[in-house]
C-alpha cells in the first residue's frame, strides 16, 4: 500500500543496487518511511543486509543504524520530499555510566539514547593511516585509497537537542524516598507521572522535555506543570486506580 501511494519516480530500494553500494562503499540517496524523520530524504552508506534489515551509516545523523528494507525508497531529482536536518554536533564520551553518575536519577543503558547518548561510528586515525599506506604501497588508485577507513564505535552525546523520550520510559531515583518517574504521553509537552513507591499513588505533571531532563539530573521537582488527574491524557488510568 505504501508503494502505491508514492509520487512518480519513487521506487522501493533494489537489493542488487544496495549490494553494489556495499561492495564499493558508495552512498545511496533514499527516503525512509520510519524513524524520527519518516518520508524525508537522507544519504546512507550500506554496510550489510541481514534478513529484512539494512545496516548502514546514516550520513545526516552521523550514526550507524538499521533500516527496514520495505520502508526504503529511491527517488527522482524532482522529488518534493525535504532532506533530514543536518547532524547535531556530538561529543565523544569515554563511559556513559560516568557521564550520568552525578545525576539524581539512575539512567539505565537502555535509556541513554533518550538523553542524547548513542553509539556513533568514527574513523580510527592510526589504523586508517596504516591501511591507506599499505594500499598505496600495493599500487592501489589514490581515489580508492581515500575511501579506505577503519572505524570504531564510540559513545557520544549530542546534548539536550537530541533528547527523545518515549512513552513508557521509567526512571528510578538514587534515594529510597525518590518517586519513580514515568513518561505517559509524548508530544509538545510530556505527561510525566511521579509514582510513590509505597502507595503507589501517581502525581501527573505536564512539562517540556528539557524540564524533565532537569528533574532527572537534579532531583528538583518542577515548580509548575502539576495537573489534576482529571486533566490527564490517561485519565482512565486514574479511574482504574480508584
Amino acid at each position: 500500500m505504501e508503494e502505491a501511494a508514492q509520487p512518480r519516480g519513487r521506487h522501493p530500494a533494489d537489493r542488487d543496487h544496495i549490494r553494489a553500494a556495499i561492495q564499493d562503499g558508495s552512498g545511496l540517496e533514499v527516503i525512509y518511511f520510519g524513524g524520527s524523520h519518516p518520508g524525508m530524504k537522507r544519504i546512507i552508506f550500506p554496510r550489510a543486509i541481514v534478513g529484512h534489515l539494512l545496516h548502514a551509516h546514516d550520513d545526516r545523523s552521523s550514526s550507524y543504524r538499521s533500516f527496514r528494507l520495505n520502508k526504503l525508497f529511491t527517488f527522482s531529482p524532482d522529488d518534493p520530499a525535504e532532506w533530514v536536518p543536518k547532524a547535531l554536533k556530538h561529543t565523544k564520551i569515554d563511559d556513559p555510566r560516568e557521564f550520568f553518575s552525578a545525576w539524581h536519577y539512575v539512567i539505565r543503558p537502555e535509556l541513554w539514547p533518550a538523553l542524547g547518548v548513542t553509539l556513533r561510528e568514527y574513523i580510527d586515525p592510526a589504523p586508517t593511516k596504516r591501511a591507506r599506506e599499505a594500499a598505496l604501497a600495493k599500487g592501489l588508485d589514490k581515489k580508492a585509497v581515500a575511501r579506505i577507513s577503519v572505524t570504531i564505535m564510540c559513545y557520544a552525546s549530542a546534548g539536550r537537542d537530541a533528547i527523545e523520550f518515549h512513552e513508557g520510559d521509567i526512571f528510578y531515583g538514587q534515594g529510597s524516598s525518590d518517586p519513580a518517574l514515568q513518561v505517559l504521553r509524548v508530544g509538545r509537552y510530556l505527561e510525566v507521572h511521579a509514582i510513590d513507591k509505597l502507595t503507589p499513588s501517581r502525581s501527573p505533571y505536564r512539562i517540556t522535555a528539557d524540564e524533565f531532563a532537569d528533574w532527572l539530573e537534579t532531583g528538583a521537582v518542577p515548580t509548575h506543570g502539576r495537573i489534576a488527574p482529571m486533566e490527564s491524557d490517561v485519565k482512565a488510568l486514574f479511574d482504574h486506580m480508584r
